[in-house]
């Protein structure tokens, strides 16, 4: 009897201390919580595993990402050259065009077609912008082709904008100047006070015309003949007296003989 009291009393003992400390408590809990434990530990241990690899994959996700840029901004910059090498050279050669004409324009006012001077400068005007250099000098030309065929408005006002607008001073300067004497009041004279000047035109032509037959005559004139094939007769009859009075040995000569002959004449008196 004593010891079923005995084994009572131990098992509600176990059983209060079961109870307060819990579901947790046992050897199903203790195994549980060891597996529990283990499952963790691998779970740890494949993330240990895997973050290596997670980490190197997204080093390499930006270094690819990286030289992609690089290689879209090398391509950026390549196209940026190439735009800038186009655009040198369509400006080089549209300045090029732009000279041609205006030399030409030049030559066309000089020889009096103001009218074609006119119409190539505009059109160079529109190849180079205005307050260059060279757009400066063609709208100088511009203004005294304008002057030359009748426009005085054109003229005057394109001076004065180059005189207000462009950078150059000297060509301000110089539009300033040919301004001037475009504004200038012009002289009427009428024809009976004009001067003739009597053309030499004529005489001019016939001098160049003879010295051109003469050296065309020297040119064809056939070489000295030969001793053997010369013909005496000919040099005869075409021959001429030396020009002694070109010689001053000659002149000299004939000085000491006639004072040889004034001593001569004086002693014989």
């Amino acid at each position: 009897m004593s010891v079923l009291v005995v084994l009572l009393s131990r098992k509600l003992r176990a059983c209060i201390t079961f109870a307060e400390r819990g579901p947790g408590y046992g050897p199903s809990a203790s195994s549980s919580s060891s597996t529990n434990q283990f499952s963790d530990d691998g779970k740890e241990g494949d993330d240990k595993a895997e973050g290596p690899q997670d980490y190197s994959n997204v080093s390499n996700q930006e270094k690819t990402s990286m030289s992609e840029e690089e290689r879209f901004a090398e391509e950026q910059a390549r196209r940026r050259q190439e735009e800038f090498v186009r655009q040198a050279v369509e400006e080089a050669r549209i300045k090029k065009e732009a000279e041609v004409l205006l030399q030409m324009s030049q030559r066309a006012y000089g020889r009096g077609v103001y009218d074609k001077s006119v119409e190539m400068l505009e059109a160079a005007l529109t190849k180079v912008p205005g307050n260059s250099n060279l757009g400066g000098e063609i709208q100088v030309w511009l203004a005294m082709a304008y002057d030359a065929v009748g426009r005085h408005a054109d003229c005057i006002a394109l001076y004065k904008r180059l005189e207000g607008t462009h950078p150059n001073n000297n060509l301000r300067k110089q539009a300033a100047d040919l301004r001037y004497i475009a504004e200038a009041p012009k002289l009427k004279i009428s024809r009976d006070e004009m001067v003739k000047v009597p053309l030499i035109e004529k005489d001019y032509d016939r001098k160049a015309k003879t010295w051109s037959q003469t050296v065309k005559e020297k040119r064809k004139k056939p070489r000295e003949k030969s001793a053997q094939n010369r013909d005496y007769l000919d040099d005869w009859l075409v021959w001429e007296p030396p020009r002694w009075e070109k010689s001053p040995y000659f002149w000299v000569a004939v000085t000491i003989w006639l004072t040889m002959v004034g001593i001569f004449l004086t002693f014989q008196n």
